[in-house]
């Protein structure tokens, strides 16, 4: 019984030092990891010239479309509700059409204070928004 007694306390101590082994190593380990963390550089914040830049394209892009349907008279006939701005949907996209286009401005190659060019992002999204909305709605409609 005394040499079982006596392997149980040196198993039982090595696995002490073996759990503190582990301990010490896990803790270098997040140690590091938090170093390099730190060490990796930081994404830039969002270009917001570069996302003004791409709304302009998207409302031109919006607003071709949307004059291809005012001028294409079977187009019209096919969706008249499209063109009916009391539907609440086509009304709704107007407004936001016409919000946008106040943000667009005439000049593009002046470019706006950052607060400008975000409150312009977000009309166009809104106007896109609410075309695709408009035309669900008018295609619903015409069936």
């Amino acid at each position: 019984m005394g040499g079982f007694l006596l392997l149980l306390v040196f198993v039982g101590g090595q696995l002490v030092v073996l759990a503190g082994m582990i301990a010490i190593f896990i803790f270098f380990e997040l140690l590091a990891d938090r170093i390099r963390r730190r060490r990796i550089p930081r994404p830039s914040p969002p270009d917001w010239l570069a996302e003004w830049r791409a709304a302009r394209q998207r409302f031109r892009e919006l607003r071709d479309e949307y004059a291809g349907y005012e001028c294409d008279p079977s187009a019209v006939l096919r969706l008249p509700a499209l063109a009916d701005v009391t539907v609440a949907s086509t009304g709704r996209f107007v407004d936001a059409f016409a919000e946008a286009l106040a943000l667009h401005g005439e000049h593009e190659d002046q470019e706006p204070a950052e607060a400008s060019a975000n409150a312009y992002v977000r009309a166009v999204e809104q106007a896109w928004r609410a075309w695709r909305a408009a035309r669900e709605a008018a295609e619903r409609l015409s069936r």
